[in-house]
This record gives structure tokens, C-alpha cells and sequence, in this order.
């Protein structure tokens, strides 16, 4: 059976998801279709195939919050770790009035208070 490497899903919505690309590390945005498989063919040259990874697991578990601002799921795993780039989706869903000036600072420290306990819960959970 061939293994296919893993994209993680850095957030998504009702339409579409952004992945991180595993061969080229370029940000690819899929249409979202619930009732096909997981399996995505890479955009960049090497056109293969990747498996899509959304931040949950069997057991209910979740890693994603919701931005209520820009109405879509973020994984907090990976997403806060990237350029706006990543957060903005490559300007295809970027919201031009929002210049997110006003709440940064608060911003950052909440992110960077969920990307550790996100972190620390992926080491908890990999130990046992």
C-alpha cells in the first residue's frame, strides 16, 4: 500500500481549506468536499499526491479555533506559526478593510498563549 505524505490543513471554510505543501511549502487552496477522500493532488510542479489533514481526530479531539471575523476554522497548531500569507490565504479571501491593528498586542499574547498549550498537549498526547 503506498504511504502518501501528510499537508496539514492551516484553516478552512464552508468552500475551501489551506494546506501547507508538503513538496514545495507553498500554501494550496482545495475546493472542500466533505464525501470525497482525503487525497489531493499538489498544485506545484511535482503534481502528486498528498494526504489532507484537518486538526481533529476519531475521538473528538480538536485543534482549531473559530475566526469569527473572517468566518473560518483555524488550526491553532500551525496556523499562528505562518506569514499573513498563510492567514489570508494568499490574498484569494483576504479581507481588505480589516487592517487588524487594533486588537495585535492582545492578539499575539492570546495566539501565543494557545500556540503553547497547543503544543504541549500534541508532546502530552504523542507520550502516552
Amino acid at each position: 500500500m503506498k504511504v502518501f505524505p501528510e499537508a496539514d490543513v492551516i484553516w478552512w471554510n464552508a468552500n475551501s481549506y489551506y494546506i501547507q505543501c508538503p513538496f514545495c511549502e507553498s500554501v494550496h487552496c482545495h475546493g472542500v468536499n466533505w464525501k470525497a477522500n482525503k487525497l489531493r493532488y499538489s498544485h506545484c510542479e511535482r503534481m502528486e499526491s498528498y494526504l489532507c489533514c484537518f486538526p481533529l481526530n476519531d475521538r473528538g479531539e480538536v485543534a482549531y479555533e473559530i475566526g469569527k471575523r473572517r468566518g473560518r476554522y483555524i488550526n491553532i497548531c500551525i496556523a499562528h506559526d505562518r506569514n499573513t500569507e498563510y492567514e489570508y490565504g494568499n490574498g484569494d479571501d483576504a479581507d481588505t478593510d480589516d487592517t487588524g491593528d487594533e486588537d495585535d498586542e492582545d492578539d499575539e499574547d492570546v495566539n501565543r498563549l494557545a500556540i503553547e498549550l497547543a503544543q504541549k498537549a500534541t508532546i502530552a498526547a504523542q507520550r502516552e
